[in-house]
């Protein structure tokens, strides 16, 4: 199933000229997107470890880039929008939200949990 689930990462990239997905009109963007493509199993499996250490507890999208600090918010939230996509199907919403960090204005963002799909796949790979 692990290939399956890479070759389901590479098909979803077909759409975008085999790289991760990118603004097809920004120069920049898509050689980023060709730049990070080696890494992206990688930095998918590690963000999944990291959902499935919080369990139901789960993260926001702030609370996910506090964690990968060193990571820029353009390389970190793709890569969770891409493991809650429908094809993928790794994280999903969990239908709570929780109150920002400028909860001045009262914002709320969406928390994201691990999915069974999710926890299957880093247990397949004896995560």
């Amino acid at each position: 199933m692990c290939k399956e689930l890479i070759d389901e990462i590479y098909e979803e990239y077909k759409l975008y000229g085999g790289t991760p997905p990118h603004q097809k009109h920004s120069r920049t963007s898509k050689q980023a997107a060709k730049k990070i493509k080696p890494r992206v199993s990688d930095l998918k499996r590690r963000i999944l470890q990291m959902f499935l250490i919080r369990r139901d507890k789960g993260y926001t999208d702030a609370e996910l880039l506090e964690v990968f600090r060193g990571y820029n918010q353009n390389t970190i939230r793709p890569r969770r929008i891409e493991l809650a996509s429908t094809e993928m199907a790794m994280l999903t919403d969990s239908g709570r939200s929780r109150l920002t960090k400028s909860s001045k204005r009262k914002c709320y963002a969406v928390v994201w949990v691990i999915t069974e799909r999710g926890k299957n796949y880093l247990k397949e790979r004896g995560e």
